[in-house]
């Protein structure tokens, strides 16, 4: 019988939670009875990870939650392709939903190739570019070009 190390049980319990959050997601948007579905998935995942990752976000190929603790997703976030999101992130709104908004959109649009480091918080409706890396514990509430580092409160290093 073959022996299971830690390294292998952390990663498979890893890629369980993130299919789940991704099915939830996906089944959400086919509407009718699915979303009836999703939206009782999305309340167990919510009790059983401690997180609030709901179906109503966009998110594209590749989407990924190495580890799946403490996360806060507002409703109206939009992620780009090969994105990751670590623990204790927080992508939240700055007004409340009662506000009226133009677009639409109370959360952060984030492109593809994105990397959200452990504690960071992004507040509002802004727009993360395209390979971004936003560092742990940083705050971002200016939008964000393409190829760039956030490693504090809104500052942006050029790769």
């Amino acid at each position: 019988m073959p022996k299971l190390s830690i390294p292998v049980l952390v990663k498979s319990f890893d890629l369980v939670a993130n299919k789940r959050f991704v099915s939830v997601i996906r089944l959400y948007h086919r509407g009718g009875l699915c979303r009836f579905i999703s939206i009782i998935k999305h309340y167990r995942n919510r009790k059983k990870y401690s997180c609030m990752v709901p179906p109503t976000i966009t998110i594209g190929t590749g989407f990924r939650i190495p580890h799946a603790v403490g996360i806060i997703i507002g409703e109206t976030t939009e992620i780009g392709d090969n994105c990751t999101i670590f623990p204790n992130a927080m992508i939240i709104a700055r007004h409340s939903p009662h506000k009226k908004n133009p677009t639409g959109r109370r959360h952060a649009k984030i492109g593809d190739n994105c990397v959200v480091g452990g504690g960071a918080v992004i507040i509002g409706d802004i727009t993360i570019g395209n390979n971004v890396s936003i560092g742990a514990n940083a705050i971002v509430s200016k939008d964000v070009p393409d190829n760039t580092v956030v490693i504090n409160v809104n500052e942006h290093k050029a790769i």
